[in-house]
């Protein structure tokens, strides 16, 4: 799935990728929903079982719930109001497939920094030989995994991982950008590659990181998104077909090329809230888990500050 880019273009006539959120109104819905979404996974953490209503509703509407707020709701929802504006948005597909603890429809994509590197690495190396081989196009050893991992451009490139509630990268994409100067009289490319955990599939995260790496991708300028798989990765090829790419099969080996429209008010909105959204959410996740561990310590009479939590600098 990340085979180096192709010296020119296929040239062939592509169908662009459709989005939306074209106007004001839609990105305020948006927001609005995606407000109740994260609102519902806080009290989820939070182990909050009242009706906390709807977060996004005046103040008239709210006083005719019949549950009242807790304040421990209450200041979950001030601080997710205030702070996350988040827009982020699934693909009807990524909605309908979003189940388990993403049930409430929005599932959210972390940026990922240099720091994340081994975390990106312990991922990869969870994937077995076949899925190795479906990522890479081969099936990559430990090794050429961590040079893989090192040689990734942070400055360039970009990263993007699904934490579940332990806070394990349990999917994760790599949005590579083709390094300058870019062919003249052509689109500027980037090339996506994706991985997802066994025990995390069927969920529609795939889908889910494809359509957060389209919309980070357009707003960057980027005319062409270049995919690479194997011929037998149905699961790839159904995500980019479904997109509108142009898949051109050679013998077990494919390549596909997206169009992608320009940015826009909306896409530029939707990346910002998104990503604050995001961050949020994983906050929530990870002081939850921490509080879950420190429980657990204390309740079998250990140390509580003897084991470290790899997360604790991300």
């Amino acid at each position: 799935m990340d085979a180096l880019f192709p010296g020119s273009c296929t040239g062939k006539s592509l169908r662009g990728y459709h989005d939306p959120r074209l106007d004001v109104e839609t990105g305020l819905a948006t927001f609005r929903g995606t407000v109740r979404n994260l609102a519902a996974r806080i009290r989820s953490y939070c182990g909050l079982t009242l009706d906390i209503g709807d977060p996004m509703s005046t103040p008239t509407e709210q006083d005719q719930n019949q549950n009242q707020m807790s304040p421990a709701a209450e200041s979950a929802i001030i601080a997710a109001s205030e702070a996350g504006r988040t827009a982020s948005t699934l693909s009807r597909s990524g909605r309908a497939q979003a189940t388990s603890e993403f049930g409430h429809g929005w599932v959210p994509v972390r940026s990922l920094a240099a720091h994340h590197r081994p975390r990106f690495v312990e991922h990869l190396l969870g994937l077995d030989e076949d899925d190795r081989r479906l990522r890479f196009g081969y099936p990559a050893t430990d090794a050429q995994i961590a040079r893989y991992v090192d040689g990734i451009d942070f400055e360039r490139d970009e990263l993007f991982g699904i934490f579940n509630r332990k806070v394990e990268l349990i999917a994760a994409a790599h949005l590579a950008y083709a390094p300058p100067p870019q062919i003249d009289g052509v689109p500027a490319m980037a090339e996506f590659g994706v991985s997802v955990l066994p025990h995390a599939r069927g969920r529609g995260f795939g889908a889910r990181l494809f359509d957060h790496a389209i919309l980070h991708a357009r707003n960057r300028g980027i005319g062409k998104l270049f995919i690479h798989a194997l011929s037998e990765n149905t699961a790839m090829l159904r995500i980019v077909q479904k997109a509108g790419a142009t898949v051109v099969r050679d013998g077990s080996e494919s390549e596909a090329w997206l169009k992608l429209p320009p940015e826009t008010i909306a896409s530029r909105f939707d990346e910002v809230v998104g990503q604050h959204a995001a961050e949020i959410d994983y906050q929530f996740k990870w002081h939850a888990h921490r509080v879950h561990d420190l429980w657990d310590l204390l309740s079998t009479g250990r140390n509580p500050f003897a084991a470290a939590n790899p997360a604790a600098n991300d």
